[in-house]
């Protein structure tokens, strides 16, 4: 070989092996371990703190149960709040729920199609903790004292705390809209029944 290029291919091959230990530098620091996420107290509630409103969530459909089609076991969350302060607080009382059916939530001459009132060592079962902060975790049944098989498809749950001290009830701002009442179409079956040919097409001209 030329003597000439011997010094070009020493060059090409240096500069070859510091790309290559650079890709491996790049390589191990994309692998560096993550820092530790910085965790939050919560908050502590003053000890002035007193209910003065209340946010429930509830899930739209009711669990079946029994199996027999309608749903009939209701999941709902309670949170208690002092106004004056961030987190979510706890306090003794009771929790009411009055199931209406649709539309008559509100009305003075309205009564309750279910009514569950929830107090003492069931209040303190129920308490638990969400990312928001402490709450109270309820499961009401329809089939408590009454059936699942109701006449209509919707109804209006209200729910309300009741202070232990005597205060006037607090209840939840907004009105929940859960599915009653329906039976339940399987996903399977409505599939099924979609891809079934109906009697007119199997039917000769």
């Amino acid at each position: 070989m030329n003597n000439t290029y011997q010094p070009l291919i020493g060059i090409a091959f240096a500069m070859t092996l510091a790309t290559l230990v650079s890709c491996q530098e790049t390589r191990i620091t994309g692998y560096q371990r993550p820092l530790r996420p910085t965790l939050r107290r919560p908050e502590a509630v003053p000890a002035d703190a007193r209910v003065d409103a209340l946010v429930l969530t509830v899930s739209s459909t009711p669990i079946d149960t029994n199996a027999n089609g309608y749903p009939d076991l209701l999941e709902a969350t309670a949170y208690l709040f002092d106004t004056r302060y961030r987190p979510t607080i706890r306090e003794q009382g009771a929790f009411v729920f009055l199931l209406y059916a649709p539309g008559e939530a509100g009305r003075s001459d309205s009564k309750p199609i279910r009514r569950w009132r929830i107090e003492g060592e069931k209040v303190l079962r129920s308490q638990t903790r969400s990312a928001i902060g402490v709450c109270y975790h309820f499961r009401p049944s329809l089939l408590d004292g009454g059936t699942d098989t109701l006449p209509f498809v919707t109804a209006d749950l209200v729910c309300y705390f009741e202070p232990a001290d005597g205060r006037d009830p607090i209840y939840a701002r907004d009105v929940s809209t859960i599915q009653v009442g329906r039976r339940v179409l399987i996903p399977q079956t409505r599939w099924r029944q979609m891809m079934e040919p109906s009697k007119d097409t199997n039917e000769k001209p």
